[in-house]
C-alpha cells in the first residue's frame, strides 16, 4: 500500500515507496487535459482547411485545363 508525505508545496505530495512526487491538484489535470483536447481539435481543424485548401486549387487547376481546352477547340 502507498504511503504519502506531504511536501512544502500544497498541490503535491511524496510516494514514500518510490519516492516520486504527485500532483494531487485534479482541477489543474483536468484544466490540462481540455486544453490538451482543444489544441488536438484545432490541428486537426487546421490540418483539415490546409486539405481543402489543396483539393481547391487542384479543382482550380483542372477548371482551368478544361476552360483552355474548350477555348482552344
Amino acid at each position: 500500500m502507498n504511503n504519502y508525505v506531504k511536501t512544502n508545496q500544497p498541490d503535491f505530495v511524496r510516494d514514500t515507496q518510490s519516492r516520486a512526487i504527485l500532483n494531487t491538484n485534479v482541477k489543474a489535470l483536468e484544466a490540462h487535459i481540455l486544453q490538451r483536447e482543444r489544441i488536438l481539435k484545432t490541428n486537426k481543424l487546421f490540418d483539415e482547411v490546409e486539405e481543402l485548401k489543396s483539393d481547391i486549387s487542384h479543382m482550380k487547376s483542372l477548371l482551368i485545363k478544361i476552360a483552355d481546352k474548350l477555348w482552344a477547340s
